[in-house]
């Protein structure tokens, strides 16, 4: 059982890796930057075994986050979906925070409120992490999971990112 665990942990973090390389070369080649933001979600998604990822722009003037790139999510929402770039979201918590946000449950969070995307979608856990621009934060990157564990399987997200 052990050795199971390791075997499929192992296997994980090479696809993750895998799927960074990908990121990596794609931006090396001088993917147009909604093609590059679409694509990142999704192999994010995958790498994750999330189901739903987004890559969020920040909008000082508005105080949002603008969905650029996301996977999972109903048609539409992909270029004009915001989020609160306040604590009205965990991407918000994450860009005012300056730190990677991972919550396994979203329902009985205390740091910020869930933004009815993620409740319309039935999202119960999410991480996100900063991406850094010049000078200051381009946006967020974030992971959703609708599920809160399978049986078998660990519990938080912890066990899945590196």
């Amino acid at each position: 059982m052990q050795q199971e665990r390791r075997t499929e942990s192992l296997s994980a973090r090479l696809l993750q890796q895998q799927l960074l390389a990908e990121v990596g070369v794609l931006a090396l080649k001088g993917t147009p930057i909604p093609e590059l933001m679409q694509r990142t979600a999704a192999l994010v998604a995958e790498g994750l075994d999330a189901g739903f990822a987004k890559v969020a722009e920040y909008l000082p003037a508005e105080n949002r986050l603008l969905v650029r790139g996301g996977v999972g999510w109903e048609p539409g929402t992909v270029g004009s979906a915001t989020l609160g770039a306040d604590l009205e979201s965990p991407a918000g918590f994450a860009l005012r925070t300056g730190q990677p946000v991972i919550s396994n449950h979203l329902e009985g969070e205390r740091r910020f409120r869930t933004p009815d995307l993620l409740i319309r979608h039935g999202i119960r856990r999410a991480v996100n992490v900063i991406i850094q621009g010049e000078g200051r934060p381009f946006g967020v990157l974030e992971a959703d999971k609708r599920r809160q564990s399978i049986p078998g399987k660990s519990s938080n997200w912890s066990s899945r990112i590196c």
